[in-house]
């Protein structure tokens, strides 16, 4: 089997993989690909920015080496190259990896005719239900990423409790908790927004969840407006994100609100900790504060099952299904939902119809201002 490999060699994280002793390169993050004696691996470094005649240069490359399987990162390719690529190459297998998938949604979705699979590390039900057989769940093969699960030695924890992201009304609970930890519990408790509003870095976000014993994690986009919360619940709106791997694969704790995404891989109870309210988070915090040794054995456990589930043996089963054409292991299916006690009262579905109208005035009143800019 013959890969080849297209990203940005800088797009790694080299400064933290230094200050934890782990993988500085995209090479070294994929050295377990390369030791495999059955794959032939070869890179290929897709920096426009540094070389403008970079197209032709992927092409001889791909004619050169003649791989099986390409890979590549699907928002730094443009389409006509894509293209070019598929007609050139009738026999080779083009396999997107997808590592932002809200972000480019749109432009992955342009593409997606072009390619055989797309291998996605983020999880949301409403984006990535149709064409289920092109679409792979393996959250750790992202290969520009900082890689945690090569790591053995359980990471130094000074955290006692530690959040990090956006902050609305959909999310009080976040504020609510942390007055109850500071007021009620001795400890180090660090709760902050998140990274986009530059208030840290990618890297310093990770780092900080390497040093924390429990983390909290939402499935659900945030809002700033309740009605629209209920929305997000009818719609099923939940996400497997990539803060979901970086807690587990940093031996962390989790609490997160319940999501199909996550049982179906994990078990709720026994390997994450869903919640209801700011009183039920504070309550496991400080049994698993407490607690210390049942903590850690969970984060153990988890962080082995995370090995196990997404392996580079799984990773070489992907390769090799996609090479047969077989259906993949770890599919997007129909998720069976989790938000019945929503959908089957009054209230709730008053409330959701009421969020339906308010989404479609705010449309209209855009169509509105377009209109008037126009003329």
């Amino acid at each position: 089997m013959k890969i080849l490999l297209a990203i940005k060699k800088d797009s790694s994280n080299t400064k933290l993989n230094k200050e934890n002793n782990k993988v500085e390169t995209v090479e070294d993050l994929i050295n377990p690909i390369k030791e495999n004696l059955n794959v032939v691996y070869d890179f290929f470094d897709y920096d426009i920015e540094k070389n403008h005649i970079i197209e032709s240069e992927l092409i001889s490359r791909i004619s050169f080496f003649e791989p099986d399987i390409f890979f590549f990162d699907l928002s730094q390719i443009s389409e006509n190259l894509l293209i070019l690529i598929r007609n050139r190459f009738k026999n080779l297998k083009i396999c997107a990896i997808a590592h932002e998938c809200f972000g480019h949604y749109h432009e992955y979705l342009d593409k997606e005719k072009y390619i055989d699979n797309m291998i996605l590390h983020e999880l949301n039900p409403r984006y990535w239900l149709n064409s289920t057989e092109k679409k792979i769940f393996h959250p750790q093969i992202v290969f520009n990423k900082s890689s945690y699960y090569y790591r053995n030695k359980y990471p130094n924890k000074i955290y006692d409790f530690y959040y990090s992201g956006s902050i609305s009304k959909s999310r009080n609970i976040v504020n609510k908790l942390k007055l109850k930890l500071e007021s009620k519990l001795k400890g180090n408790f660090l709760i902050m927004g998140g990274r986009y509003k530059n208030i840290q870095t990618v890297n310093e976000h990770e780092n900080k969840l390497l040093k924390s014993k429990i983390s909290l994690n939402f499935v659900y986009p945030k809002t700033d407006n309740n009605i629209d919360r209920y929305q997000n619940y009818f719609e099923e709106k939940t996400s497997w994100s990539g803060k979901i791997q970086s807690i587990i694969t940093a031996k962390c704790l989790m609490l997160s609100e319940k999501a199909n995404e996550i049982d179906y891989f994990f078990e709720d109870g026994v390997n994450y900790f869903s919640f209801e309210n700011s009183n039920d988070i504070f309550d496991k915090i400080s049994y698993f504060l407490k607690n210390e040794n049942e903590r850690r054995e969970i984060c153990d456990q988890n962080y082995k099952k995370f090995q196990e589930l997404f392996s580079d043996k799984n990773f070489y089963k992907i390769c090799s299904n996609i090479l047969e054409g077989k259906k993949n292991i770890y599919p997007l299916k129909k998720f069976e939902n989790f938000n019945n006690h929503y959908k089957n009262k009054l209230r709730y579905k008053i409330i959701y119809q009421l969020a339906l109208l308010k989404n479609k005035l705010r449309k209209i009143k855009k169509k509105y201002f377009k209109f008037l800019i126009k003329n």
